[in-house]
């Protein structure tokens, strides 16, 4: 096996492995977001809040 054949075999395989770690399945429908409860509060100008409210 040559150093070509060797590091073209290493690279696949470590692409195969990363993408087994990164591949997870979704998460259930019911469970909520993580970040479920979450308040922000944001400061406009009157004159803009006048033309979100419309």
């Amino acid at each position: 096996m040559g150093a070509t054949e060797a590091t073209l075999r290493r690279l696949l395989v470590s692409s195969l492995a990363c993408a087994g770690l990164v591949c997870r399945p979704a998460p259930r429908a019911g469970a909520p977001p993580a970040d479920a409860g979450t308040v922000v509060t944001v400061y406009i100008p009157q004159a803009m809040a006048q033309t979100v409210l419309r």
